[in-house]
C-alpha cells in the first residue's frame, strides 16, 4: 500500500507541481512552449526528490496528508492562477 501511495501519489504531485511552475514561468513572461519544456525537464528531478523524501518518510500519516492532499490543493491554486 505504502508503494502504490507513494508512485501515484508522487506523480500526481510531481504533475501538479510542474503544471503550477509552467504557469508562473508564463505569467513572468516566458513563452508559453518554453515555460512548458522547461517545466518538463524539472519534472523528473522534482519526481525522484518527492520519491526519496517518500520512502525516507517514517509516519504514514504524513505522507498520505502531503501525497494526497498536497496536490489537490495545488490543482485548485493553480486553477485560479490560470484564470
Amino acid at each position: 500500500m505504502r508503494i502504490l501511495t507513494i508512485i501515484i501519489g508522487g506523480y500526481a504531485l510531481s504533475a501538479v507541481i510542474v503544471q503550477f511552475l509552467a504557469l508562473g514561468l508564463a505569467k513572468l513572461g516566458m513563452l508559453r512552449s518554453e515555460a512548458v519544456v522547461a517545466s518538463a525537464l524539472l519534472a523528473f528531478l522534482i519526481y525522484l526528490v518527492i520519491l526519496l523524501w517518500a520512502f525516507a518518510e517514517r509516519r504514514l500519516l504524513r505522507l498520505f496528508m502531503v501525497l494526497c492532499l498536497f496536490p489537490c490543493l495545488l490543482y485548485l491554486l493553480a486553477d485560479q492562477f490560470s484564470r
